[in-house]
């Protein structure tokens, strides 16, 4: 039974490295995040499905252990194929790619591995034929995505992606001779073995091709993403996850947006940076005063170390903090005389927790005076805003001015947005032409005449015209406005103008819910025998749920702790688990269907009553482990259900409806609902389905 335990550990380490891989490579966001997860489940029941067709054919065990050698070798050519695909539909590194090609290259990279994966469960349960044949395949295959989960999570602080894959084909190779005994496979594992002490140069050489003609001079994975530099003549560029975050050359704008911040405060001493750090944020402070004391805080300790290197002299001057902004908030006392902000706008919800206001409420408690400010940057145009960029500029002024007194906008090269409780702060080009004087701030390139065309009276004057319309919306972690608003910008760029519809959207909120509450009744229907439709629906509509539910778990520890690319794979582990247990009691436990819904709605009940507060993180891993037991139990009563009615192809039809009603929840919820309503309406949605399995199972 260990060829299932492989192909669960193939797919955890591959469905976690391919994804951050297409997330660096596209430009990713949750919505890119959501697309990934549903296609792959997708791809899963394709392959599924298909097996029905050749079960006579293919019923074998040497079709099985060819079958797991090729899905070995599949996750490596997968991950080669990334790199190779995505450059034919960009010319331009981190250009975006319009949305029918995400969904293109998603599919071309996931379908071979997805297929062979969904392939090998029914498989390995027709080869494995007994009574309890099915259970066994699934326990050991969520075994196996468990164990890949937690070997990633260990592997990943001091390996990159390439050196993972390698590692990993190696120690399915081993397992593999462990079952076979051929010597043939130690030839396997040591070319394995040798390649994967090379990988990092190979990988380096391959992927520096995304840069040309810059040449690449770093890159260097972590936990929480890939940090990249590039060298173009005398120009370093930085690039976090395949995006342009800074370069070394960027003197004038780092001039001109610290210079318009120092003039908001009458002498700031205790500084806190979050972001700019290689724009040179922290020389032109010191420039400014000297006798500053400026702490930096940053998640990614590669590039802090890069900084170090490059300014040894300068980085002794800086208290360096590598923690998560938030978490660092919630737990410091330390108070400061200003507090600088500069992250790229909110184009996920892990970007869009640092404009929300429950952030803004967390970073107003540690202002050390009435004299102290908190500053954010917002992207803007030269001179005209158009309505998504002015819309996301109202969101974020209105959502500061429910938090601070006082709020005033600087339209410089980024919008300055500076927050307080004293009314020294100012946009008005007098004021701050005459501060600049006092300040000794007036240079060659920040002089009175860019003050006055950045802050003259009908610039200004436009600008908060502009803006005004919307300061009413505020944005939040529940209902991430702004992060709409950047996805509605993002599409828009890529001739998919989805304004239109999401405008129809806002007042058919109760009907879309109802409707997709609805589809997965009509599919269930569709998919299973009518005497078979209780169990068809109930696995269905588990599977739908129990995904969606771990969707938001994933999102809420991503706005509250984290990021994406580490949580995944202790949300794989907790889940697998929790799912692996529930099929081990399930059939032993006299426990009836409609009362485990039921224990998913009082669970789902608990999620919304305390979802406004900022839960514990084991309290949401705890929560994934739970609904993973309970949809354990659900799936593997109704697949003895099913054995009773001694329905046609079951391992097929079970497994087909598992990852289907999954593909259904992810790529509704995670693609539409969830960017088009928020997370709380989600979650009611969920209510309705559960509700549905109470009611059907009382009664049918």
């Amino acid at each position: 039974m260990l060829f299932p335990f492989i192909t669960g550990f193939i797919s955890a380490i591959g469905q976690i490295i391919l994804l951050r891989e297409l997330m660096i490579e596209l430009n990713g966001n949750e919505i890119i995040f959501s697309i990934f997860l549903s296609l792959w489940l997708l791809l899963v029941a394709a392959g599924t499905f298909a097996f029905g067709f050749l079960k006579d054919k293919l019923k074998n065990e040497k079709t099985l252990y060819f079958s797991t050698i090729l899905l070995i070798f599949i996750l490596m050519f997968q991950f080669v194929l990334i790199h190779k695909i995505v450059p034919l539909f960009s010319d331009i590194s981190g250009e975006l790619i319009k949305l029918p090609t995400l969904f293109s290259v998603a599919f071309l990279v996931l379908l071979p591995g997805c297929f062979f994966i969904g392939f090998l469960f029914p498989l390995n349960c027709a080869i494995n034929s007994n009574r309890n044949s099915i259970k066994k395949v699934y326990i050991m295959e969520s075994v196996g995505m468990a164990i890949g989960g937690l070997i990633f999570f260990v592997l990943i602080n001091f390996m990159n992606n390439f050196s993972i894959v390698t590692i990993s084909a190696a120690i399915s190779f081993l397992l593999i001779f462990i079952i076979l005994k051929k010597k043939s496979v130690i030839i396997f594992i040591l070319i394995l073995f040798i390649i994967s002490i090379f990988s990092s140069y190979l990988f380096i050489n391959s992927y520096a091709a995304r840069y040309r003609p810059n040449r690449l001079i770093l890159s260097q994975d972590s936990k929480f993403g890939r940090f990249d530099v590039t060298l173009s003549q005398n120009q370093e560029n930085y690039y976090w996850d395949g995006e342009l975050f800074g370069n070394s050359q960027n003197f004038n704008q780092t001039e001109e947006l610290i210079n318009f911040v120092f003039l908001q405060h009458p002498n700031p001493k205790k500084i806190l940076l979050v972001g700019g750090l290689l724009n040179g944020y922290a020389e032109q402070i010191f420039k400014i005063d000297n006798r500053a004391r400026i702490d930096y805080l940053e998640m990614e300790k590669n590039i802090i170390s890069f900084y170090r290197r490059k300014h040894p002299n300068l980085s002794d001057k800086i208290r360096f903090i590598i923690d998560d902004p938030i978490k660092y908030f919630l737990k410091t006392h330390s108070e400061y005389d200003l507090i600088f902000i500069d992250v790229p706008d909110p184009t996920s919800l892990f970007l869009n927790r640092f404009y929300t206001r429950e952030f803004f409420q967390t970073v107003k408690n540690h202002l050390a005076d009435k004299n102290a400010i908190f500053v954010c940057t917002v992207s803007n145009s030269a001179n005209f805003l158009i309505p998504e960029l002015a819309k996301l500029n109202g969101i974020i002024w209105g959502t500061l001015k429910t938090v601070f007194p006082n709020v005033v906008f600087v339209p410089a090269s980024k919008s300055l947005y500076i927050a307080g409780n004293s009314d020294y702060v100012s946009n008005n080009s007098g004021i701050l032409i005459r501060r600049a004087n006092e300040k000794n701030l007036v240079g060659n390139w920040f002089n009175s005449a860019l003050i006055f065309d950045v802050c003259n009276p009908s610039r200004i004057t436009y600008f908060k015209n502009a803006i005004s319309k919307y300061e009413n919306e505020i944005n939040g972690n529940l209902f991430p406005k702004a992060y709409l608003l950047t996805i509605l910008f993002w599409t828009k760029h890529l001739n998919f103008d989805l304004n239109q519809y999401f405008a129809s959207a806002e007042n058919l909120k109760i009907p879309i819910l109802f409707a997709v509450f609805f589809s997965v009744i009509v599919f269930s229907y569709l998919f299973g025998k009518q005497t078979a439709f209780k169990q068809t629906y109930n696995i269905m509509s588990i599977s739908f749920f129990a995904f969606v539910m771990q969707l938001i778990l994933i999102y809420l520890t991503q706005i509250y702790f984290g990021f994406v690319y580490l949580i995944i794979s202790l949300f794989t582990v907790s889940f697998m688990l929790g799912l692996t247990l529930g099929f081990q009691i399930g059939s032993r436990l006299k426990i009836s269907i409609p009362f485990l819904f039921l224990l998913n709605l009082i669970l789902t009940i608990f999620l919304i009553l305390f979802i406004r507060k900022m839960l514990p993180v084991y309290v949401l891993y705890s929560l994934n482990f739970v609904i993973a037991v309970l949809e354990g139990i659900v799936l593997v009563k109704n697949l003895d259900e099913l054995k009773m009615k001694k329905a046609g192809k079951l391992e097929m039809k079970f497994y087909f409806l598992d990852t289907f009603g999954a593909t259904l929840g992810g790529f509704l919820t995670g693609v539409f609902l969830i960017p088009l309503f928020g997370i709380l309406p989600v979650i009611f949605l969920l209510l309705f389905v559960l509700f549905g399995n109470v009611i059907l199972g009382i009664n049918y």
